[in-house]
């Protein structure tokens, strides 16, 4: 099967008590090399800057992941420096790389896009081609929501972005990104909300509390294990990227067990290597599926 993830890699220096790194990051870097291991054609649409470093591309390269288009820009590669401490998180944008041009039609058809910019670098008008080559649209809309001053990060409504999502058949949004977008923190009213937009599969998480997902008139939640988190980056893609993965072939409840256990397997380590394999996987989500809980419609 293939797969089409759009955004940013990203460098990300990570900053936590008695850890300070550099890491690969960004959406096609989660969501690709999880898309890999689970069989996937990967390609990315993406930018990067020459400060990207041989040893990175050659990474990427080496995993199977196919660059849609050539991706490098004169900008340099986008940086973000994200502290984690005691249970809260700050990211401050260091630089940004150029935008990345919606494909062309005739560029192939995937069974799965991903839209999942994180600092503006896609266009929501864009949104309908991605849709236009794909069988399945799955939208995280962070970087369409982020506004950037003085490298300080915040959230904001996107008027354009909302229009578009009628397009999109499955959206991940956290409580801070529904606000932003439905005027409501509440995890069923944000889904109500995104529902009345257009998605037709809404996944809200609610950190420690659970993920929620709306389709229509059914409501389902499942509690996530208890896990130490040893930095929660990347943990929205693997579950986005293993969502889209099962629903390619498995139902609602099935496909939102797999995604939380992409997501949850190895929370405990650091960038990259929370990235689980296909057993550890298949494993979790058995037990998962189990606790699913129908909150609303048919059971």
């Amino acid at each position: 099967m293939k797969a089409l993830v759009a955004g940013h890699f990203v460098l990300d220096t990570v900053i936590s008590e008695g850890y300070v790194a550099e890491t690969l990051g960004g959406p096609p870097a989660y969501m690709g090399f999880l898309l890999r291991r689970l069989g996937f054609d990967v390609f990315v649409a993406t930018a990067i800057g020459y400060d990207f470093g041989d040893d990175r591309l050659q990474q990427v390269i080496r995993s199977g992941i196919r660059f849609l288009q050539p991706p490098f820009s004169e900008s340099p590669t986008t940086r973000f420096e994200i502290t984690v401490l005691w249970g809260h998180r700050a990211m401050r944008l260091l630089s940004r790389c150029g935008r990345i041009p919606p494909p062309a039609m005739g560029q192939g058809e995937f069974d799965v896009a991903m839209v999942n910019p994180v600092a503006g670098e896609i266009a929501p008008e864009s949104i309908p081609r991605y849709k236009s080559v794909s069988k399945f649209l799955y939208l995280d809309p962070q970087g369409f929501l982020r506004a950037f001053e003085g490298g300080e990060v915040r959230l904001s409504d996107n008027p354009k972005l909302r229009y578009m999502l009628r397009a999109v058949d499955a959206v991940k949004v956290d409580l801070e990104e529904g606000l932003a977008l439905t005027a409501t923190d509440d995890p069923i009213g944000i889904g109500h909300g995104l529902s009345r937009m257009g998605v037709r599969e809404v996944l809200v998480t609610a950190g420690s509390e659970g993920v929620y997902l709306r389709s229509g008139e059914r409501l389902y939640f499942l509690r996530p294990p208890d896990v130490a988190a040893f930095d929660g980056i990347g943990a929205g893609d693997l579950l986005g990227a293993g969502y889209c993965a099962s629903r390619a072939s498995r139902g609602l409840e099935e496909s939102m067990a797999y995604a939380v256990a992409c997501s949850t397997c190895r929370l405990d380590q650091p960038g990259l290597q929370k990235i689980p394999d296909l057993r550890a996987i298949e494993d979790e989500a058995a037990a998962l599926r189990k606790k699913v809980e129908v909150l609303e419609g048919p059971r």
